[in-house]
């Protein structure tokens, strides 16, 4: 199996058991259900599910959660929300375009210690322009983040960087159907 993990927070995001689908060169698309966890049955997973994430209860004691959440603890983020009764996933824009650049700057600095021999220019410019991309999506997305919540971080001169990937969870054109994006170049590959 292989487990793909955020290279800038190391935090597990989804594996090659969801069948996750490359686009564009750019992103992973990974398709999700709800899934039943019935109380009192535990799988341990090497995760636990946060408080903050959305949950549903039935009758019969089992609470309903998206399957990728649920697997690797992803924690929904809502530090870019603005919403408005007219539209309830409203985010501001611009904030969230400053921490993409951020983001993709560092995504292509860690890219090139990893491979130094490939031309970054062109990625560079490739990651600017899905920024755009991203940035028209995120009102109808829900954001997350991996199980360490680490968006922003410090480095060596105690600056504020940023520490981690944002994942959109979308749905298909049906309305039901819930899928994740993430950016390939924000991911490493661990074979387990």
């Amino acid at each position: 199996m292989i487990i793909y993990k955020d290279i800038l927070s190391d935090d597990e995001m989804f594996s090659d058991a969801f069948n996750p689908k490359l686009v564009d060169d750019m992103f992973y698309e990974v398709d999700c259900q709800n899934i039943a966890i019935s109380k009192g049955f535990d799988v341990n997973i090497g995760a636990n599910p946060s408080a903050e994430q959305a949950e549903e209860t039935s009758d019969n004691g089992s609470t309903t959660m998206n399957n990728v959440i649920h697997c690797f603890n992803l924690v929904q983020t809502n530090i870019f929300n603005q919403p408005t009764e007219k539209e309830p996933l409203k985010k501001d824009e611009r904030a969230y375009r400053r921490f993409l650049t951020a983001y993709l700057k560092r995504t292509v600095a860690e890219f090139r210690k990893a491979n130094p021999t490939k031309s970054n220019e062109e990625l560079h410019k490739l990651l600017m322009n899905s920024r755009e991309e991203m940035v028209a999506k995120c009102n109808d997305c829900l954001l997350f983040t991996g199980a360490s919540m680490n968006l922003y971080t410090t480095n060596e001169s105690n600056e504020s960087i940023v520490g981690s990937m944002i994942a959109h969870q979308g749905w298909r054109e049906d309305g039901r159907t819930e899928y994740f994006i993430f950016w390939k170049h924000g991911l490493k590959e661990e074979k387990v």
